[in-house]
Formats: structure tokens, sequence, C-alpha cells
């Protein structure tokens, strides 16, 4: 249902014009039913009509969407929006192709977004930091070219929740489709816009220093903390964490079957216990084999079910001894009993398993 809603949005975004109240009516109540709202604050700002740009925080990889479904908002498609709208599709949502890739140079890109700027009225929404983050505890290093392509910029703080589930935006590692599937069939998110005041470029100033006085607004009023940390240093952190997660992964598949090769060994040695508990005592013993064997046997749960009645170390009781035990009254007795019998066990036991494996252990 959510797929098919989408598709219907899409192809409402493709037919009516764009910057109409209609258009902006249809898109909302469809963001609606696909389990978005889109709130504004104004509690700093209102939208400016002056500044055609703005300039947001990084969350996800579709950004673009609210800021165009609530502000008619356009986005170059750098290389942080990797959704794939193939033949220039990704225009019906507000995202815009000027060439931001290796192909180009920064001072091409940014004489065609200077041109785009000027022949159209829709504003546009910039994203300095060019890789997400969670938006909860701190920004990526701002870049400035941004602000190369005006002197006025409105900055805004884009968050989001989802009330029902605690399902990330953008988790790290993570792909566009990942993202996009959680995007589609996540029950309920929630975008805040928050508008915070316009900020012009001082006389000799630098689009350095304008981008630093942006960057720690939107710090300061968002509570999050500036880094110096950069999208590449980002993307070397992501390669790390997959190639420390197909380590652990692959490290834990030959811990299991070493556990079970050897679990499956000792209950030869006590077959009427069962294997997951084998299993848990090398598990705790960090598959030491005696250490196992002496738990299973130091265990009053398992004591009963160590060995077969018929293999009890081939000892046959004595006549004389009488047929129901005698309970010992001294408890020094009883604890002197109950380690020799354990100890008898232990040696069994391990006896057992050096004669079925074939081990050169000295006696």
């Amino acid at each position: 249902m959510k797929t098919s809603s989408f598709q219907h949005m899409y192809l409402v975004a493709s037919v009516l014009p764009r910057m109409t109240a209609l258009r902006r009516f249809v898109m909302e109540g469809m963001m609606l039913v696909l389990g978005f709202r889109i709130k504004k604050d104004t509690s700093k700002a209102e939208q400016s009509k002056e500044a055609k740009v703005f300039i947001s925080n990084h969350i996800s990889k579709f950004d673009f969407i609210p800021f165009h479904v609530s502000l008619s908002c356009n986005t170059p498609n750098t290389s942080s929006f990797s959704f794939p709208f193939w033949a220039g599709g990704g225009e019906c949502l507000g995202l815009i192709n000027l060439g931001r890739n290796t192909r180009f140079s920064r001072s091409t890109f940014l004489s065609k977004l200077k041109s785009f700027l000027c022949r159209t009225e829709a504003p546009i929404v910039l994203f300095p930091e060019e890789e997400t983050t969670n938006g909860k505890k701190g920004l990526l290093k701002f870049s400035s070219w941004p602000v190369s392509a005006c002197n006025c910029v409105q900055p805004v703080i884009l968050s989001a929740h989802r009330p029902i589930t605690s399902i990330s935006l953008s988790p790290i590692p993570s792909s566009w489709y990942s993202d996009f599937f959680w995007f589609l069939f996540t029950p309920c998110t929630v975008y805040t816009i928050k508008f915070l005041p316009v900020m012009k470029r001082a006389q000799n100033e630098t689009d350095e220093d304008l981008m630093s006085r942006i960057e720690a607004c939107i710090a300061c009023e968002g509570r999050l903390s500036p880094t110096l940390c950069t999208p590449s240093e980002k993307y070397e952190l992501e390669k790390r964490l997959v190639r420390a997660l197909a380590t652990q992964n692959s490290g834990a598949r030959r811990y299991d079957s070493r556990m079970y090769a050897e679990a499956q060994r000792i209950r030869e040695i006590f077959p009427n216990i069962p294997l997951n508990a084998i299993v848990r005592e090398l598990g705790r013993s960090h598959g030491n084999a005696e250490l196992t064997i002496s738990r299973l046997i130091a265990d009053s749960s398992f004591q009963n079910l160590s060995f077969n009645s018929s293999s009890s170390f081939n000892q046959s009781p004595s006549p004389s001894s009488p047929s129901t035990p005698q309970f010992n009254a001294s408890p020094h007795n009883r604890m002197s009993a109950f380690a020799e019998k354990k100890a008898q066990f232990i040696a069994e036991a391990r006896r057992r398993y050096i004669e079925k494996h074939g081990l050169n252990v000295p006696s």
C-alpha cells in the first residue's frame, strides 16, 4: 500500500505545477498517508522571502523530500544523495542535477548553481556537511562552497524522530535502498524544519568566515557540537566498521563450529546429558574440555545423568554392602565422600576422553 501511495505521490509531483498551494496541499496530504508529518518551527524566525538559499544540517539521504514538499525547495544532486532517480525523474521531488561529481570542477558547479538561482524563483536548500549524521550529537565540518553563490542565506535546522519505533534514519553503515525501505515502511516519521534568522555577508567577509558563523548558529540552536570531522573521515569510519563486523561474524562462525564439534565429543562420554547443556558449559569454560567435564560432574542436576548404568566404572557391587544407602551423620565425612566420588568421576571421564580420541597424555 505504501509503495502504491509513493508512486501516486511521484505521479502527482510530476503533473501539478511547481510552487502552487494546490501542489503543496496535495503533496503534504499524500505524505501523511505515507506516515510522514512535516512541521515548521518559527519560534526563532519566519521563513524569509529575501533569502533564496537555505543552509541545513544533514540527517538522511532523503532530506530533500521534506524541504521540497513543505517549502518547494530544490536540492543539487550531490554525492550524498545516491537515490537513483532515472531519466531526470528526481526533479519531480526537487532533486536537480548540476553536475556535482568527479567530472566537473567546483568552479563549474558553482557557476551552474548561480545560473540556476538567477533563472528560478524557487528557493534552494544546501547541505554543507556533505554527509549525514544522526542530528543529535554533533555536526561534520561545514564546507564553504554553499555560500559562494550568494550573500544572503537563511540557516535552518532539520530534525526527525519516529515516535513508534526507534529505527535510525541513516545508520552506519547503510545504503540508499535499506534507508528507503525503512523510509517507506516505518509507521510514522515526524520532520521538523526550524527557521533561524537570516544571515548576510559582512563587508570583506570571506566564504569561510560566513560559513563559520552559520555553523556556530546551527550548532547553538540545535544543541549540537561542531567538529572538525570531514565526510572522508566518516567514510573511513564506515569502512572500518564494515571490516570489523565481517571479521566478528566470521570469527563467531568458526568459534561456533569448533564449540559444537567439541560438545559432540564430550557427549560421547556423557550420552544422557543434553547437547545444549554441554555447549553452554563449554562457553562458560572458554572451550576447555577438561574444565567442562569437571563442571558437568560437579553439577548436581547432571550427577544422575553422567554415565549409563551399564558403564559405571566396571565395578560390581560388593555382596556385603547394604542394598539401601546409609546417611552419614558427620558433615566432614559427607564432604570427603562427595570429593572422592567427584574425583572418581573426573578421572574416569578423563580416561574415556583420552582413549576415545587417542591422545598421548602423560598420566
